[in-house]
């Protein structure tokens, strides 16, 4: 976990410095989890929830297959209730090991995971001051997978960390 938090504390420095923006700092990070995790996709989702629906943002991230930024941003509407929504807030970490046939991520599988060949997905959400804002999402691509538990603790470590990190970052802006 230390070339995790060393790799944030660069990000973090980036960003206050404005040397790179979120894009670049969910590239970073994503890079590093896909080598990690041995995962195709990882990437950084910011949530905004409203009566009825949440709106899901790709704000970016790192694509292994391609070795390169993911650079185009996606916005998925979630009805509410939604089981896979339901289950990622509630418990802090979201598994599927065949996101085809996870009837949970129904309202995803048109719009995002049949296009872009998603067969299985691991995340963890981050928060900032009590308030869930996003997620990070690894993906395996064209094949299911069965993600270990220690993947599955590596993936909530991370997101506890990028949390407490953008807490301190928002309270110093505060200050």
């Amino acid at each position: 976990m230390k070339d995790v938090d060393a790799l944030l504390a660069r990000i973090d420095d980036g960003l206050a410095r404005g040397l790179i923006d979120q894009r670049a700092a969910a590239h970073y990070l994503g890079a590093h989890l896909s080598r990690r995790l041995y995962c195709s996709r990882v990437a950084l989702w910011t949530l905004r929830e409203s009566p009825g629906r949440a709106d899901i943002t790709r704000v970016g991230g790192h694509d292994a297959l391609t070795d390169r930024p993911l650079a185009d941003v996606v916005t998925l509407r979630i009805d509410a209730p939604s089981a896979w929504l339901g289950e990622l807030l509630g418990g802090g970490i979201y598994a599927s090991s065949n996101a085809a046939g996870d009837r949970r991520l129904v309202m995803q599988r048109d719009a995002y995971l049949a296009p872009q060949r998603v067969g299985a997905l691991l995340q963890a959400v981050i928060g900032s001051g009590g308030r869930l804002c996003g997620f990070i999402s690894c993906e395996q691509v064209a094949t299911v997978r069965d993600w270990t538990s220690a993947e599955a603790a590596l993936l909530r470590r991370v997101a506890d960390a990028v949390s407490q990190r953008r807490t301190r970052r928002l309270a110093l802006a505060l200050a």
